[in-house]
């Protein structure tokens, strides 16, 4: 079960989340308004956005289904690099299973370009609260400009993304 900072921390990121949101439709709705493009419509719009938003978390919190976010582990790398600092990211890992990953595979490009999954290490810490990543042997790999994009998981449920961007 998940500890009291998990709790919290998907509190703090979810009224953030809430903030985030209504700023942005009030700073779009501004300047509409300043250009004569904002009518009943859209203020309609934009309170029910906003209503929706502000509900979500109090029905998840009655039916106890908060489903938290899925992070992104970020690796920025130049090509031609053979190593990369290790990065980790909070999670809520449920049991005692061990995390499975994917390849890292290109987005767009020509077929078949990855990252072997034997390139990627993925440790949970003893708390089971948070997920660190290292890319491995990168110099046997030579992976090509481009984003990759792989996923860990545990069983069913997905505890992160991994995102690599590979530039000149």
């Amino acid at each position: 079960m998940a500890g009291s900072s998990s709790y919290l921390s998907t509190l703090f990121e979810y009224w953030g989340n809430l903030g985030r949101n209504s700023v942005a439709r009030l700073e779009a709705a501004s300047a509409d308004i300043r250009d004569r493009r904002y009518g009943a419509e859209r203020l309609m719009s934009d309170v029910l956005g906003t209503w929706m938003d502000g509900v979500e978390g109090w029905w998840s919190a009655l039916l106890s289904s908060v489903s938290p976010t899925v992070p992104t582990v970020f690796f920025r790398l130049t090509e031609g690099l053979t190593k990369a600092k290790n990065l980790s990211v909070p999670i809520s890992a449920p049991g005692t299973a061990q995390p499975g990953w994917t390849d890292l595979v290109r987005l767009g490009g020509t077929p078949g370009q990855r990252i072997p999954r034997e390139n990627v290490n993925v440790v949970i810490n003893e708390a089971r609260n948070a997920l660190e990543v290292s890319l491995v042997g990168l110099g046997q790999v030579h992976p090509q400009e481009g984003h990759y994009q792989g996923m860990v998981y545990i069983e069913e449920r997905p505890l992160a993304t991994i995102q690599v961007l590979v530039s000149r």
